[in-house]
């Protein structure tokens, strides 16, 4: 080497909290989904599609994972999944959602994984306990009908959930 080479830092590099964040989200969601079959299958092809894109980048690719991993809990619980499983992917899913819209965001701005890693725990934490807490509304509610609704209403609740965030996203 000579001494008039200079190092370039990366245009983008993934935050490691968010990406950590996004990777359980997305493996706590395929393994709830995993014994409906195709909907566990569906659910872990978007989780590969939404952390690759963490990794590099790609907003429109966080969107179509996170599309893709919905899809396939929406399919799980149409074929029957259990309601606690669908739940809880669910809120696995909007964590891991919200983990990598940031990532991509900081990574892309600050470019420096250690310098951020307080605020994205804060981050993270905070959407596990609104989602948690807005998906125990959900089945508190469920569970007050006596049961007498199928799962895939409390698929249609997670649904209106997902589109509800969307909107905040959108801004």
């Amino acid at each position: 080497m000579s001494g008039d080479e200079t190092f370039t830092e990366p245009a983008y590099r993934a935050p490691r909290v968010s990406l950590a964040g996004v990777t359980v989200g997305v493996l706590v969601a395929s393994v709830m989904t995993l014994p409906s079959g195709a909907g566990g299958y569906l659910t872990t092809a978007g989780g590969l599609l939404l952390v690759g894109s963490v990794v590099t980048g790609r907003k429109r690719g966080v969107l179509l994972g996170s599309g893709v991993v919905f899809a396939g809990i929406v399919a799980a619980g149409a074929t029957g999944g259990g309601v606690g499983e669908i739940v809880i992917a669910a809120v696995a899913t909007i964590v891991a959602y919200d983990a990598a819209h940031l990532a991509v965001d900081l990574g892309g701005t600050m470019r420096s994984v250690g310098a951020t890693a307080q605020a994205e725990l804060t981050h993270l934490g905070g959407t596990t306990i609104v989602a948690a807490g807005a998906a125990a509304v959900g089945v508190t509610g469920y569970e007050l009908a006596a049961g007498e609704q199928p799962t895939t209403t409390l698929v249609a609740l997670l649904l209106a959930g997902v589109v509800l965030l969307w909107a905040l996203r959108v801004r």
